[in-house]
């Protein structure tokens, strides 16, 4: 806080003038220093001068120079290097496999039941595959500290006033249905269910015309003789009266009588002659070991057994070709495995029971001696 302030401002020295050059004082005093300030390119190219090196084979020169030098740099090669290239066994016997495994036998005959998988069951988490699995509670990891906003009918009553709708009723009656009525009509009478009573429609046509064989009289119709009539009124009120004074009865006299498809004639008797059973169209399939049959003739088919065949070969080094036991079935997959490992189906093919493993198309392995080889397929 005591500290003494030290003036240096008499040391300032701002007498040095403005030094900064043009380009013609530089070029008068360094003379550009072995630079060109400007030059006319001659050939009218100024790429053509850029030269690179190339490289083809051991031969190095460079470029854009028609009678360059050719430089030979195969001296300075190294071929002393031998083929380090090992086969699994050297690799093995070096690196131990590097702590992996490169065949195993499965002990339990089952390659997928060590496979595990997280499972939650309410706020519980297990491993599956692990009879003595721990199960974590996660419950204490949940949020409830939301609000229950779910409202009550009475709730939700005082804020909106149901809108104009009923939410409750009484029933008075009893029954929720006897309100319901309909309506019905027999001639001109109309009734209401549920006791809601009948009225009747009066009938005000007092308009009576004649018809076909059918005479009008004052208020008598008439029926005249001929082919014959029929005569209906439906009157609610007045006299109904009917004059039949005849009815003439016509003969059929057409005796000709023709059979169909199906149909036989016999004097005066028809036959049927077609199918007279209405259940023979229905067929029913039944099943004895192989054989499956429709019924009423449909026949019988036979359904091929195919049977499971496991293959399995101890390799020896390098081998390729290995014969089945049986002949696959023509519609069978051959699945091919090494050391308990599915193989692709690229890298192998089948000729009858003839199978040719192909390295190259799977990975380049080289069988060697033990491998365990095991071939699946139907017969």
């Amino acid at each position: 806080g005591t500290a003494t302030v030290i003036d240096l401002s008499p040391y300032l020295d701002d007498t040095d003038t403005n030094t900064q050059l043009s380009e013609a004082e530089v070029d008068a005093f360094v003379s550009n220093n072995g630079y060109l300030t400007s030059f006319t390119e001659v050939d009218g190219d100024v790429n053509n001068e850029i030269q690179d090196l190339q490289l083809v084979g051991n031969n190095l020169t460079i470029t854009n120079n028609g009678s360059a030098t050719t430089i030979d740099l195969s001296p300075y090669l190294d071929d002393t290097d031998t083929n380090t290239q090992l086969s699994e066994a050297e690799v093995d016997a070096f690196v131990s496999n590097n702590g992996y495994l490169t065949s195993f036998t499965e002990v339990d005959g089952d390659v997928n039941n060590e496979i595990q998988d997280l499972q939650l069951v309410g706020n519980n988490l297990t491993i599956t595959n692990n009879g003595s699995a721990t199960t974590i509670d996660l419950s204490p990891y949940l949020d409830d500290t939301d609000t229950d906003t779910q409202l009550t009918e009475a709730e939700v009553d005082a804020f909106v006033s149901n809108n104009g709708y009923l939410t409750s009723f009484t029933e008075v009656d009893g029954s929720t249905s006897n309100e319901l009525q309909s309506l019905s009509i027999s001639g001109h009478d109309i009734t209401l269910s549920n006791g809601g009573g009948t009225v009747t429609v009066p009938d005000n046509n007092t308009t009576y015309s004649a018809g076909n064989q059918l005479s009008l009289s004052g208020t008598t119709f008439n029926v005249s003789e001929g082919a014959g009539s029929g005569l209906d009124a439906d009157l609610l009120d007045g006299v109904h009266l009917a004059d039949i004074q005849s009815w003439v009865i016509a003969t059929d006299d057409n005796t000709t009588y023709t059979a169909g498809t199906g149909l036989n004639l016999f004097g005066t008797t028809f036959q049927n002659t077609g199918d007279l059973s209405n259940t023979n169209e229905i067929q029913s399939l039944s099943i004895a070991g192989q054989d499956v049959t429709l019924s009423n003739g449909g026949g019988t088919i036979t359904i091929p057994v195919q049977v499971d065949v496991s293959d399995e070969f101890s390799a020896s080094s390098l081998q390729t070709s290995f014969t089945l036991t049986q002949t696959p079935s023509s519609n069978s997959i051959v699945k091919m495995y090494i050391n308990g490992i599915r193989v692709s189906n690229s890298a192998y093919s089948i000729v009858g029971t003839t199978v040719t493993y192909n390295p190259a198309n799977n990975g380049s392995y080289q069988l060697v001696a033990g491998d365990r080889i095991q071939f699946d397929f139907f017969k």
